[in-house]
């Protein structure tokens, strides 16, 4: 219903969102944006969503989410992003200035902060001297998640020849003061919103203690309250002060490496001016939800499947060796997702945040049986990935997990975005073995939905969808739809629970589409469709039949429900025989179809006074007599008396009937010689 609204009342901004994906597949075949492939069957798609899964399943996490990316604060990061995924220059502090840890980054010469200037050589791996600013950004948050930050063992004071703790004591490891995900902390530092807590309360009588914190450091703002100017500073101080060095060591890695070793140049790439207050308001929801673990979740995910197999700064053999990564090359899409996330739009950039923000920014607007647009929006998104969302829900053979894309890790949830990612994994294994028809599939799946979702510059020069007669039958689709599944929505009988026997509403469609996709019928659909398409007059004739409906609610239920009793009389175990036997006569390949439709074409052509017309016309219409019978329905039951297996009897017709009438239509229909195919070829000669 959201939908049918978002298509009626405001389908400029659904059209701006599609522009944006049009554009999105067209640059990802530009080999200036897109330089390699990614590794095969790598399972990055399976470990995001378990992330966005998690994400989802906080209450009210997604709706604060579309609420802050609509807004001006949040705007100039998609500019940031742009430019952290085209260049590679390193900004650090210069320890040869006259107050080392408190200078401003510096960066390549005559570089203003906030500027850029170098990019990637890419035709060189990803080595460590050839990584963009964002590879080593993902690099340094996922080092930072899960590393504790923690006082060494043994350690105390000693300033001025006083030690404390007094005498011999010392504090063990973490016994002063111990934070467990430095992630997290770094997150609540930016924010303003860290604390230390230091657990010798001695350390703070009188409050002394941000004042001992700034002396032991030398760094302003080295408080109980850091800054993140500070914790930069410490973090990749080049040497602690004596006093620092008898409590802490230098900060590591969750995998043990020094910080200032592995990641110089990074981290003061977030003190380009505008970059943190554009940053927060996003950070703000995941600390107002108590989940600032899921922002570095989120980012170990793209770090883990972000370098190349060439790449030297992560290894894929062993993961209880430090630096371990799976190598999927996401890197190889730097350049275009920085043209996606890009803010100018003159020069031809996406600008994805904005589309998306403004998008969000409807649905805020809109309201659905009470609800707010985005709430609903939210609340689709969870019905697609939680499990709990889903209660019974199973895969078809009754199992509860399914191998990842990679074959190596087990998704342990069920919910419909992984029976959705098993079934491509399951095409996408059918296609690797027949190579030649993946391209074609492809290319004709995306024809379709050109065709439907296509867009165009509208007025104003925004984006407008190309197919307003789509948009009609798309509103009249999801609304005859929506009624469909809440008439069978009765608590038992649109689906049941696993593992009984399925026996609801929905339990069948897949079983009902496999066989009727199976059926000869369905093949010669698609003969008699490819034929329609590659003919203009019937295309137009065709548009015109689904505006007709599309504008008449009777007409379109009544087409909807025809086509449901034809599907259910193919289904019949009768005629689902039976039907292939006429099902051949209208192939593409030596059938009727593309014959019959030539002919009408250029019949049409030279019909001025529309005679073929008023002869269809006639042959739908009821008879003279008012008797309610119709031409054509009388032309067909003489046929039927006429070929069934004993012409002339009465009563209904027999299984032995049904299979002559239609054997005798289809070899009539088929005949070069004595049928309907000789007559269309007679009179084409002539």
């Amino acid at each position: 219903q959201l939908f049918e609204v978002i298509l009626q009342d405001h389908p400029e901004q659904l059209a701006e969102v599609m522009d944006l994906v049009w554009k999105i597949l067209e640059w990802a075949d530009d080999p200036l944006l897109v330089h390699g492939e990614t590794a095969p069957k790598h399972a990055f798609v399976d470990d995001l969503v378990e992330v966005m899964a998690e994400f989802a399943g906080q209450p009210g996490m997604l709706e604060d989410l579309f609420a802050v990316l609509g807004t001006p604060e949040v705007a100039p990061l998609g500019e940031f992003f742009s430019n952290f995924m085209i260049y590679k220059d390193r900004w650090d502090i210069d320890y040869n200035a006259e107050d080392p840890p408190n200078g401003p980054p510096v960066g390549p010469a005559g570089v203003e902060l906030g500027e850029f200037l170098t990019g990637v050589d890419r035709f060189f791996p990803d080595h460590e001297d050839n990584r963009r600013q964002w590879q080593r950004m993902l690099h340094m948050i996922h080092d930072s998640k899960g590393a504790r930050m923690c006082n060494k063992p043994d350690a105390a004071f000693n300033v001025f020849g006083i030690s404390y703790p007094f005498g011999d004591s010392t504090y063990g490891e973490c016994e002063l003061l111990e934070e467990p995900d430095m992630s997290v902390f770094l997150l609540r530092v930016l924010l303003g919103e860290a604390e230390m807590v230091f657990k010798d309360p001695v350390l703070d009588l009188g409050g002394s203690i941000d004042a001992i914190l700034e002396f032991m450091s030398g760094i302003d703002g080295f408080t109980k309250r850091p800054t993140y100017q500070a914790m930069f500073r410490l973090t990749m101080q080049n040497e602690m002060s004596e006093i620092m060095q008898q409590v802490f060591d230098p900060p590591q890695t969750t995998d043990g490496a020094f910080f200032k070793e592995r990641h110089q140049g990074t981290i003061f790439l977030w003190e380009f001016p505008g970059f943190v207050s554009a940053l927060n308001p996003v950070l703000r929801v995941f600390y107002d939800h108590g989940r600032e673990d899921l922002f570095a979740g989120l980012i170990a995910v793209l770090h883990r499947h972000w370098s190349t197999a060439a790449g030297n700064t992560v290894q894929s053999d062993d993961p209880t060796v430090p630096a371990y990564g799976f190598k999927s090359g996401l890197r190889h899409y730097e350049e275009l997702v920085a043209r996606v996330i890009g803010t100018d739009v003159d020069q031809g950039e996406g600008d994805a945040l904005g589309v998306f923000g403004r998008f969000f920014g409807l649905l805020q607007t809109l309201t659905v049986d009470g609800q707010r647009g985005d709430v609903v929006m939210a609340e689709l998104i969870r019905q697609f990935l939680l499990e709990s969302y889903n209660p019974g829900f199973a895969y078809r053979d009754g199992t509860f997990s399914r191998p990842k894309r990679d074959g190596l890790g087990v998704v342990e949830m069920v919910a419909p975005v992984w029976s959705v990612l098993h079934g491509f994994n399951g095409i996408e294994k059918q296609l690797d073995e027949h190579p030649e028809a993946s391209a074609a599939m492809w290319a004709a799946a995306k024809e379709l939905a050109q065709h439907f979702l296509g867009t165009e510059v509208g007025a104003f020069g925004q984006p407008a969808f190309s197919n307003p007669r789509a948009l009609l039958l798309a509103r009249k689709s999801l609304a005859f739809l929506r009624q469909r599944i809440a008439a069978h929505d009765n608590g038992s009988s649109l689906v049941t629970a696993m593992p009984v026997v399925q026996d609801g509403w929905g339990d069948d469609l897949y079983r009902d589409f496999r066989d009727m996709a199976a059926h000869p019928l369905f093949a010669s659909g698609l003969s008699i469709g490819k034929v329609l398409a590659e003919t203009p007059m019937a295309r137009d004739n065709l548009a015109a039949f689904f505006v007709f409906l599309a504008g008449d609610e009777r007409a379109y239920t009544a087409a909807i429900q025809s086509a449901g009793t034809g599907v259910a009389l193919v289904s019949d175990p009768v005629l689902f025989v039976f039907g292939g036997r006429l099902a051949v006569a209208f192939y593409e390949e030596d059938g009727v179809a593309r014959p019959a439709m030539d002919f009408f074409a250029q019949a049409s052509a030279r019909d001025s006074d529309d005679a073929l017309g008023a002869l269809l016309n006639g042959l739908a219409l009821g008879t003279p007599d008012g008797s309610g019978d119709f031409v054509l329905g009388m032309i067909g039951d003489t046929i039927a008396e006429v070929s069934r297996q004993q012409p002339g009897n009465e009563g209904p017709l027999t299984a032995d009937d049904f299979d002559a009438v239609l054997g005798g239509v289809s070899q009539f229909l088929g005949d070069s010689e004595f049928g309907v195919a000789r007559m269309l070829q007679m009179v084409e000669q002539r």
